[in-house]
């Protein structure tokens, strides 16, 4: 059509044209006015014929009209045929949009409406009269975005590809209704441009209804967070394999729970992770599982670092089935080693309840639900007579009401009670048990149960009568024991007062013959030994009754050693045994040991040596550390040793072994009162012996620490005073002999039981013209010495033999001559409170041991300040 219209256009200006010569002479036999020109209707192609025309003019005006009319006609047809196919074409494109489940509009230049198909009316709930028209601003839209804020009118999808040339993909917008809901749409644009722009002239809007989809995904999403949270919560270990057993995901409440991290299983065969037995017994399951397509269960162990060996138990379920094998495995794994734990309770609860013990169980109002066959053999009441009784059916009318309230008070306070009670068996006797009620409570702590233990005690009570019997029968022996040596004491000593002070005057007599003179040593020398044996059997009762008492502190062992062998020496003497003494001995090595007491004991030891030995024999004294904390003293001697069927009976009080034929004074209870005086003072004794080689004895006494050594000073060698005590001491302290105490002079009474400490004083204030020193061993002498003398001020140890610092200090205070005294404590008692409660007693200072010098000059010079 289009090349026939170019060839009737091109035909038609050349009619119009004015006719020109030829170029070519061969062409000027053709005659243009005989040229017939005809369209063939059919093909639209031109004609030409020769002929001869008698009105070429006229002719010519006539073709060119008529040609014109063929073009008009031509174009007309052309016109209605494009316009039939446009009709067609839109219509095609119409009906395909019309039947899009999709709506779609077009929006002009202004964001307006023009067209939209029937799902967008649909999906709007709007008529295409309603929505033609309408701009995408218009605010009645209520457009939201995806997280709920209002779209802005420049916002909205359409208006942006306008303004941008760009179309947009799957933008999310949602339109409230009226009603509060909310239709969610996926939005894509499309820019139209006309020719030759570049500014889009208008754009298509198309959108889905996404709000089901949008809910399903909601819900999808909610059901997962649900699912997240319940697996969350679940304190199992929760493993997915693939088909092959290779870990694909996993769930742990703890990290600590796994066996290695997860980078190094994932992806892994479970065996590379598990110890092989393990691994095995889990394949076990999987092929289970894949063999009958049901759950299976398995059981293992594995040691854990840092929580030991633990119980497991794995359940594993199959996944999805593909033509009756699973594609995958769930593994649940539980630690069940406290269930395991609680099994074993509740099995050895069970052995339990039928043990010896009688047992019953009550509800919480106290109907007996269950007993044991001890309950029966014991109370006599069957199971069938028991269950749904109330216990009162054991009563046996010995307690009051009040008894059995104090029981369910225990209980509702404690949650228990215990405690012996009198019951009644069946067949009326009564008989004593011991009852235990305990409360069951559940998680809210409300008793659900009453669990409760009897045990008769028929025969612990009576064996608990006899022993109260044979105690109070000893308790009187021991009162009736103290008496007789507090009465023998008294008895003997005062005639042994007098005979050997009577004979210490007539010794004085030198003009005596020297056979009386010897008669008379022999009365001195048997009244000491019968004083000796006086005291070492009032020794062994004290120790026998725990009547004996102690003052533990840091004691010189070398004073001790050289004072008790200084009293041995002149027995040594008389038996001509030589004694060595260690020659590293120190007079700074202090032990932990009663000074008078551990004096007691080195000196029956040494005594032993000396009077079990040759003539002209020897004893040797050692030191040995048996471990850092302890210091044995050893005592060897040349002696005849003792045979070795006698050794078991060496410490076996009076039993001499057989020397008492021989002349050799002794009792027979000085070992027994020396093992006894140093296992009391914290040590140990002990002997070795080889007949005709002699024997060794050694003690072991604790050493003392440095904070509680009283003086690091050298001590003066004195005379010893022997074992018995002495008389009290009265002596002013200065160079040379002073005489009696004057008014010119501060007096300081110090009562100490220990040597060494005494001396210490002596010489502390003997540097002091100013103090005169009186000084006693006990409380009983301190206190009469006050009395008779009243000092300035005195000086109280607190742990001394009979009477106590505190007892002395409130004797002190109820005699008028002394409660004005101050008393000034000095004790090795320092530990937390020591000082408070003497300083509540009374004692005007309190100080401690080892002294501190310059302290105890303060306390002195302030408590006599202007008394001089």
């Amino acid at each position: 059509m289009v090349r026939r219209l170019s060839a009737l256009i091109c035909l038609a200006v050349l009619q119009l044209s004015p006719v020109t010569a030829p170029a070519h002479p061969g062409d000027a036999a053709i005659d243009p006015y005989q040229i017939e020109y005809a369209a063939d209707a059919d093909s639209g192609n031109l004609r030409t014929q020769y002929q001869d025309s008698p009105l070429p003019g006229l002719a010519a005006a006539a073709g060119t009209f008529i040609l014109l009319m063929m073009i008009l006609v031509m174009v007309n047809r052309h016109l209605h045929e494009q316009r039939a196919l446009l009709r067609q074409s839109e219509y095609r494109y119409r009906s395909v949009v019309d039947a899009l489940s999709e709506g779609v509009v077009l929006l002009d230049r202004d964001g307006r409406i023009t067209t939209s198909n029937p799902a967008a009316e649909r999906i709007l709930g709007l008529s295409a009269g309603m929505l033609s028209g309408i701009s995408v601003t218009d605010p009645d839209w209520n457009a939201v975005h995806d997280d709920g804020r209002p779209y802005r009118g420049e916002e909205m999808p359409g208006l942006v590809t306008l303004r941008t040339a760009q179309p947009l993909r799957e933008v999310e917008m949602g339109l409230r209704r009226t009603t509060g809901e909310v239709t969610w749409l996926l939005v894509n644009t499309q820019p139209l441009f006309q020719c030759g722009e570049d500014t889009p002239h208008a754009t298509v809007v198309s959108f889905t209804d996404i709000t089901d989809r949008r809910r399903s995904e909601t819900a999808l999403r909610e059901r997962e967070n649900r699912l997240s949270t319940l697996v969350s919560s679940m304190r199992e270990l929760l493993f997915v394999l693939d088909e092959e057993g290779r870990y694909l995901d996993y769930h742990a409440p703890d990290k600590h729970d796994l066996l290695v991290p997860p980078e190094r299983f994932l992806g892994q065969h479970f065996s590379s992770s598990l110890p092989a037995e393990v691994a095995q017994v889990i394949q076990e399951a999987i092929d289970r599982v894949r063999a009958t397509g049901q759950p299976s269960r398995c059981d293992y162990r594995l040691d854990l670092p840092g929580a030991g060996t633990r119980d497991f138990s794995a359940d594993i379920v199959p996944l999805v089935r593909h033509q009756g094998h699973p594609s995958g495995f769930l593994g649940v794994v539980r630690d069940v080693t406290e269930e395991r734990r609680m099994e074993q309770q509740l099995r050895i609860a069970a052995t339990a309840f039928e043990a010896m013990e009688g047992m019953f169980v009550t509800d919480r109002h106290g109907v007996i639900l269950q007993v044991n066959t001890a309950f029966t053999r014991i109370t006599g009441y069957s199971a069938e007579d028991a269950v749904g009784r109330n216990p009162n059916l054991l009563r046996s009318g010995l307690h009051d009401d009040a008894f059995y309230r104090q029981i369910w008070d225990s209980i509702g306070q404690h949650g228990s009670w215990q405690g012996e009670i009198w019951n009644r068996r069946k067949d009326g006797s009564l008989y004593p048990q011991e009852l235990l009620i305990t409360a069951v409570k559940d998680r809210h702590a409300q008793v659900t149960h009453y669990v409760a233990t009897l045990r008769d005690i028929t025969q612990r009570v009576a064996n608990r009568e006899a022993l109260l019997e044979a105690k109070n029968q000893a308790e009187a022996a021991n009162r009736a024991k103290s008496e007789f040596l507090a009465s023998m004491s008294h008895e003997l000593r005062t005639p042994l007062n007098a005979i050997l002070g009577f004979a210490q005057l007539l010794d004085i007599d030198d003009s005596r013959p020297d056979e009386d003179q010897d008669n008379i040593r022999q009365i001195h020398k048997a009244g000491r030994h019968l004083l000796t044996i006086i005291n070492d059997l009032i020794d062994l009762a004290r120790i026998d009754t725990g009547q004996l008492t102690l003052s533990i502190e840091a004691v010189p062992l070398g004073s001790v050693l050289k004072e008790s062998l200084e009293f041995v020496s002149g027995l040594a003497t008389e038996r001509r045994v030589r004694i060595h003494l260690p020659a590293d001995l120190r007079e700074e090595m202090l032990v932990k040991a009663d000074y008078t007491r551990l004096r007691q004991a080195l000196i029956n030891l040494l005594s032993n040596a000396v009077k079990y030995n040759h003539p002209q024999g020897w004893v040797h004294v050692t030191l040995e550390h048996p471990d850092a904390w302890m210091i044995r003293v050893c005592v060897t001697d040349s002696g005849p040793g003792i045979p070795a069927h006698k050794q078991e009976r060496l410490f076996v009080p009076f039993d001499r072994l057989g020397i008492e034929c021989k002349h050799v004074e002794g009792t027979g209870i000085g070992l027994i009162i020396t093992r006894r005086l140093v296992e009391a003072m914290a040590g140990r004794i002990g002997f070795s012996s080889r007949e005709g080689e002699g024997s060794t004895f050694w003690l072991d006494l604790p050493l003392a620490d440095a904070g509680s050594q009283p003086s690091l000073l050298p001590l003066p060698d004195t005379q010893p005073s022997g074992i018995p005590a002495g008389p009290a001491e009265t002596t002013p302290h200065s160079d040379g002999d002073r005489g009696p105490v004057t008014t010119d002079h501060v007096t300081v009474l110090y009562v100490e039981d220990n040597p060494a400490s005494r001396r210490l004083m002596e010489r502390v204030l003997g540097h002091h013209d100013r103090f005169a020193l009186m000084l006693a061993e006990d409380a009983e002498t301190g206190i009469a010495l006050a009395r008779r003398q009243p000092p300035a001020i005195v000086l109280m140890d607190i742990n001394l033999p009979g009477m106590t610092g505190y007892e002395a200090l409130e004797a002190l205070k109820s005699w008028p001559e002394t409660a004005h005294i101050p008393v000034v404590a000095i004790s090795a008692n320092a530990m937390k409170g020591d000082q408070e409660r003497g300083r509540q007693a009374g004692f005007a200072h309190y100080l401690t041991k080892p002294l501190d010098i310059p302290k105890l000059m303060e306390v002195l010079e302030q408590l006599t300040s202007g008394s001089s």
